[in-house]
């Protein structure tokens, strides 16, 4: 047995060898504990370290890797030098390539939290015990599980860029076990709290709030809007490819308070002014968190989220009967999926759903018992006479 893998050794001695180094402390030539292997790509020569002091095992690592290039298996030869930090970096190169609207909090999550982790793993030896090392870490700093899912789909998404490359960068990606998440808000605004938290709010703010609450649309799309995006002819506002989040252009519709805010502010507005939403000194409306909560509390609607107008909206546009595909639009929403989550059912719609219901029963039991009564007696066949039975 010994003088097989002694033979073994020596056949393979150019492709499986531990290199030498000298030591920097006696100046001896030392050799590595750990085997490398050497094999062919395309033609060139790729030397990678086993990371193991186990022949055999490095051996076996040789032959899987001479198995795939001869079975066409897609390699590169400097795939197995990747490290994680490359794959970070092709993922912000792609959102600002595709001009990703969540390009900086993307890269800001990266920058914080993935890289200083994950940054110096080599690729091809990552594993699920390494993600979840990551979510214990992140869970003990206090992130939200949401907030860590968030972050961990970033690196997934990685090695799959990385996995299309051609050449691919990776040949394999970890599996990516979720956190389970139970963030779904059901915050809504009524009709009559919708009217006392418009009255109490600051001037600056209830152009927006009004926009919110009718069209549900994204507060970072509705910030970007200019006068030249407001038809009054039409009563259309049209919002661009490059305010959108899904990078989808679409026209809203404006009625009711929608209309007596646009002109006011239209009436209000400065010679130069460009934008619609703006702060009383002309400049971009920025920040309203502490307007918004004072406003929340003296209005009696607790702590509702901005977000939650959102929510408010497509309930109101689905109770009107506007089909869901036309709700979808004037929102912004992409799939259908999404948009139930928003589309979440009320007490009153429960109520009316339980009347309706009762409503059929009742219509059912009354005309059962209206065939009843006006159902003929029966006869008795046998006997050729009408008799009532029972």
């Amino acid at each position: 047995m010994r003088d097989d893998i002694n033979m073994k050794r020596r056949a393979l001695k150019s492709e499986i060898w531990r290199p030498k180094y000298h030591d920097k402390k006696s100046g001896e030539v030392r050799e590595s504990a750990v085997w490398w292997i050497r094999y062919r790509v395309r033609g060139e020569d790729v030397k990678i370290s086993a990371h193991t002091g186990d022949y055999d095992a490095a051996f076996t690592l040789l032959q899987k890797k001479k198995a795939e290039t001869t079975q066409g298996i897609p390699q590169d030869r400097d795939s197995e030098r990747v490290k994680v930090t490359s794959l970070l970096d092709i993922l912000i190169a792609d959102y600002k390539k595709r001009e990703r609207a969540t390009s900086y909090d993307a890269e800001c999550r990266i920058e914080s939290h993935l890289r200083p982790f994950f940054g110096n793993f080599r690729a091809a030896d990552l594993m699920t015990d390494d993600i979840d090392r990551y979510q214990n870490r992140r869970s003990s700093e206090g992130a939200q599980n949401a907030t860590i899912n968030r972050e961990l789909a970033l690196l997934r998404r990685a090695y799959r860029l990385a996995a299309r490359r051609t050449p691919p960068l990776v040949q394999a990606a970890p599996f990516f076990t979720m956190l389970p998440v139970d963030n779904v808000r059901e915050g809504f605004l009524s009709w009559d709290s919708y009217r006392l938290l418009r009255d109490a709010l600051p001037d600056r703010v209830k152009l927006l709030f009004v926009l919110a609450f009718h069209v549900g649309c994204r507060r970072g799309e509705l910030l970007k809007l200019e006068w030249q995006q407001v038809d009054f002819g039409r009563k259309e506002l049209r919002l661009t490819r490059s305010t959108t989040k899904n990078r989808t252009p679409r026209s809203l519709p404006f009625y009711g308070d929608m209309e007596k805010f646009l002109r006011k502010a239209w009436e209000d507005r400065s010679d130069e002014a460009t934008a619609i939403l703006v702060e009383d000194d002309g400049t971009a409306l920025g920040a309203f968190r502490k307007s918004w909560a004072t406003a929340c509390k003296a209005a009696g609607v607790g702590e509702l989220l901005f977000h939650d107008l959102r929510r408010t909206a497509v309930r109101n546009m689905m109770d009107a009967g506007i089909p869901q595909s036309h709700a979808m639009y004037i929102s912004g929403h992409k799939t259908d999926s999404i948009f139930r989550r928003y589309d979440i059912v009320s007490d009153d719609r429960l109520a009316a759903a339980s009347t309706k219901l009762q409503n059929l029963f009742d219509e059912k039991l009354a005309g059962k018992q209206a065939s009843a009564k006006k159902r003929p007696p029966k006869q008795d066949i046998g006997s050729g006479r009408r008799r009532r039975i029972g």
